[in-house]
């Protein structure tokens, strides 16, 4: 498959982690191929950004919840690796997956 450009629109320097009540920071999600983009959406609602950027209009899609994230990519033509890459980017580098 051919390796696909992460698109210029994510821009990770306006994403924030998400904050718990107490003050502190949250703990965010690591994203996995197998996991649904409807349970990618809940985990992190930042990851509708990370999809729309590539142009997968799954948000809205019925098979949301039932489409895993690999799944999705493939079917818009996407190295589901790149795509993962930049939804664990949400995670910051301490958190995400070693390759």
């Amino acid at each position: 498959m051919a390796e696909t450009a992460a698109p210029a629109a994510i821009r990770y320097d306006r994403i924030r982690p998400s904050v718990k009540r107490d003050g502190g920071i949250g703990e965010m999600a690591i994203f996995t191929k197998d996991m649904s983009i409807m349970e990618a959406l809940q985990a992190d609602p930042r990851s509708r950004d990370v999809f729309t950027a590539y142009g997968m209009g799954c948000t809205g899609c019925m098979g949301v919840s039932m489409e895993s994230i690999e799944d999705g990519a493939k079917m818009h033509g996407l190295d589901p690796a790149v795509v993962l890459a930049d939804l664990n980017k949400l995670a910051g580098p301490e958190q995400s997956p070693s390759a």
